[in-house]
């Protein structure tokens, strides 16, 4: 299927902060606002070429954009030289590319892609067009300027900004069939050029369709403010259902603060992947070191590096690089840290203990901390529609460390830690035996 982003016009209320570039390009947590619609297209699968109508600025948009190959999408633009005037006429522009059905989005609309993948699936029969339509918004939508539907059942009777009784709120994505083209030439004849002009001929006649988008996210990006809310919503969608207690609560947080300046910088989530595992090993280096003040240093280090740990994949899915193998060489790279804080922590009790013992619940440490996080895979994997209180973690075992080192309590923290992972992980054989 083609799909086809309107990027022709000013974007004047955006002046301030996109400076000397098109409103396309004004960057959004690393990545343009284009880009993420692109990548949003590509994720769905069902894209096969990419149209799109450039006019204000629009050598920079193709310089930046390229023919698609980095993004692993196929890319061609349209020229819009009139695109001081209405949208409708940069959707027109398109009409001798189009070869069936095509999906019809905006350069600055933010969205979940899942929202594309069920508006295809949508039948034309009797209809022209499908737009999809948000008849819960959230907070963050301004009313008054956004385009209101007017509803009958799932068809849209009458679109506009100006409606006093509505029903939902026009997200900008659209289903098109080839005849939209007629309905925006009839209206651009009448002096009527916007693409909600040539919608509500539709509509009138009963041939626009209402698609109900539920809880699923989008976000208009109009104004400075608008795009400070994009990136908190993005954000705090990026958690994960797995995080353990002090994920959400505490590491969680911070790394978010660490990802809103990694996502400008060039560095993968592999990178950041292979900087939370030094910063182990730097850890299990002072603890080897035997003295408070080192023992503490590492203690830090170790919460430090299990905060960062989290940034790999915030970056990753904030710039649509979450991958299989990212998943692997991460959750590998995790056990080797695991062993090398293990075998700094018996390091250094050796250093006021000697004998055995530390051996011993070293080797359980690390065989817990390994079946720990083993099972918590397949644990999630198998009983990920049950609540559960606390989900014990890499998060905590290395939260537990940090406090035992505060409280100089190596020995003490090595033996809880083999104690604790071996019951969680005992304990979940036990309840999955049951499922």
């Amino acid at each position: 299927m083609q799909a086809v982003i309107i990027a022709s016009g000013e974007g004047r209320r955006m002046s301030q902060k996109r400076k000397d570039s098109p409103k396309p390009l004004l960057k959004l947590l690393g990545l343009t606002l284009i880009e993420r619609v692109i990548l949003s297209l590509k994720q769905t699968g069902v894209v096969e070429e990419i149209l799109i109508v450039v006019g204000y600025q629009g050598e920079k948009i193709k310089k930046a954009l390229g023919g698609g190959e980095k993004y692993g999408v196929k890319i061609n633009y349209i020229e819009n030289p009139y695109w001081r005037r209405g949208n409708g006429i940069s959707v027109v522009r398109v009409k001798n590319q189009i070869k069936g059905n095509f999906l019809l989005l905006m350069a600055d609309h933010i969205f979940e892609y899942t929202i594309v993948n069920e508006i295809v699936r949508e039948e034309l029969n009797g209809y022209d067009a499908v737009l999809a339509v948000d008849t819960t918004p959230a907070e963050y939508l301004d009313v008054n300027d956004a385009t209101k539907v007017k509803l009958e059942s799932d068809k849209i009777t009458q679109i506009g900004k100006h409606l006093e009784e509505y029903e939902g709120f026009d997200c900008g994505i659209f289903l098109c069939s080839p005849k939209v083209f007629d309905y925006l030439q009839e209206a651009i004849s009448q002096g009527k050029e916007s693409l909600t002009d040539g919608m509500q001929k539709i509509a009138s006649i009963g041939r626009l369709k209402a698609f109900d988008i539920g809880e699923k996210f989008w976000i208009d990006i109009d104004t400075p403010s608008t795009l400070q809310e994009a990136q908190r919503i993005l954000c705090h969608r990026i958690g994960k259902e797995s995080d353990g207690f002090i994920s959400r609560r505490l590491n969680r947080p911070i790394s978010l603060i660490f990802t809103r300046y990694l996502v400008k910088t060039n560095l993968t989530p592999n990178s950041i992947s292979l900087l939370s595992f030094a910063l182990c090993v730097v850890a299990g280096m002072f603890f080897m070191g035997g003295s408070y003040f080192l023992i503490v240093i590492g203690g830090i280090i170790t919460q430090l590096a299990s905060i960062l740990d989290g940034c790999d994949g915030e970056v990753a899915r904030l710039k649509f690089k979450v991958s299989e193998y990212g998943g692997w060489f991460d959750a590998l790279l995790d056990r080797y840290a695991d062993a090398f804080v293990i075998l700094g922590m018996v390091l250094g009790i050796l250093k006021s203990k000697g004998g055995i013992s530390p051996w011993i619940w070293g080797f359980v440490a690390i065989s817990g901390s390994f079946t720990n996080s083993y099972s918590a895979a397949k644990y999630d994997l198998i009983r990920k529609f049950k609540k559960r209180k606390w989900r014990f973690g890499r998060d905590t075992r290395y939260f537990i460390i940090f406090l035992g080192t505060l409280f100089n309590q190596l020995y003490f923290t090595l033996i809880s830690l083999g104690v604790i992972t071996n019951f969680i992980s005992l304990r979940r054989m036990w309840v999955l035996r049951k499922d």
